[in-house]
């Protein structure tokens, strides 16, 4: 029991990950994002007509995570505006749609 090669073993990940608490949280918040598209992708599947409520969303905080995204990928970019902005949405739809505005 235990991984193949080249791949650790899950408790040995896990403490590697969390030894660098930054990295960690943007694991954490990759994943969170991760499983919301997969969600999101699972709904338009034949048969699923449940869509994803909508809630109060802070639109900044989307934005400002996509410009952290961008700037871990060499992008210059920074975000100049309202500290907070309340949108009632779908947040997976509406951090979808910021991703991809043609979508």
């Amino acid at each position: 029991m235990g991984g193949g090669a080249g791949i650790p073993y899950p408790g040995a990940l896990a403490r590697t990950i969390h030894e660098d608490g930054d990295a960690s949280r943007d694991i954490d918040t990759d994943l969170d994002e991760m499983e919301a598209m997969i969600d999101s992708t699972l709904a338009y599947l034949p048969g699923e007509t449940e869509t994803e409520p909508c809630k109060p969303a802070d639109l900044v905080a989307m934005i400002e995570t996509l410009c952290h995204a961008a700037a871990d990928s060499g992008a210059a970019v920074t975000y100049a505006g309202p500290a907070q902005a309340r949108l009632v949405c779908s947040p997976g739809d509406a951090e979808a749609r910021l991703r991809e505005p043609d979508r």
